[in-house]
């Protein structure tokens, strides 16, 4: 895992990495984020959390590098025979300032489209994670950043499209961030076929434009995904 590392930096180290034994590594997210991240401390790693669109940020203003940078590192690891996974995140967007207020960085057509957001006026609380409360947990917002309706078939096609521009630059797969917040097809009232939709659409684009078998894995859930 390959945290916080800009993409110049990995590729620098990808010899000690393959020779360690390692075959596969894992970036920080790399959709744009809120605010630019060049200059900015370490800790500061949540900005990369709280995305503020469905695309590899190519401002020139983030700490990891450039969509090309991306691209480049890819090809580096493939030709040394590791393979690249990018954490995603694609259960919320990013804030204004605090609480779940909307980012006025998010572009439009998502932030103002009403069916794109849960109700983000709710918070999860410990109460419904303690009781298992699948609607609790996967419809409302999550630490204060506003929640995606991920059952929109707008708000899943947003996430896929992301997904086949990170194959296209050179992702073998991919890490889901609060993969337990994202309703599953089980789920009941709240069920949705966001993974079925998302995971099997990668899955086949990869397969069919540069035949590699995509490698799927979420942040810890209590449920296991049927795809």
């Amino acid at each position: 895992h390959c945290w916080n590392w800009s993409f110049k930096y990995i590729e620098a180290k990808l010899d000690i990495i393959a020779s360690l034994g390692y075959t596969t590594i894992q970036t920080s997210p790399i959709q744009e984020a809120k605010q630019p991240t060049l200059d900015f401390p370490t800790n500061d790693w949540w900005v990369y959390y709280q995305p503020a669109a469905f695309r590899i940020d190519n401002t020139g203003n983030s700490a990891l590098g450039t969509k090309a940078d991306f691209e480049k590192m890819c090809k580096a690891a493939h030709d040394k025979g590791l393979k690249v996974i990018v954490d995603v995140v694609a259960n919320h967007m990013a804030n204004h300032m605090a609480g779940n207020t909307l980012s006025t960085v998010i572009p439009a057509y998502i932030r103002e489209d009403a069916t794109a957001w849960h109700d983000y006026t709710k918070d999860t609380t410990d109460k419904h994670y303690a009781s298992g409360d699948r609607f609790g947990i996967t419809q409302y917002c999550m630490g204060g950043v506003p929640d995606l309706n991920t059952g929109s078939d707008k708000v899943q096609s947003y996430v896929l499209d992301y997904l086949k521009e990170c194959i296209d630059a050179g992702a073998d797969g991919f890490r889901f961030d609060g993969a337990k917040h994202i309703e599953t097809p089980e789920d009941g009232s709240c069920a949705s076929n966001f993974w079925p939709y998302v995971i099997n659409g990668a899955t086949e684009y990869a397969k069919s434009t540069r035949g590699i078998d995509l490698y799927c894995y979420g942040e810890a859930t209590d449920y296991v995904l049927h795809c």
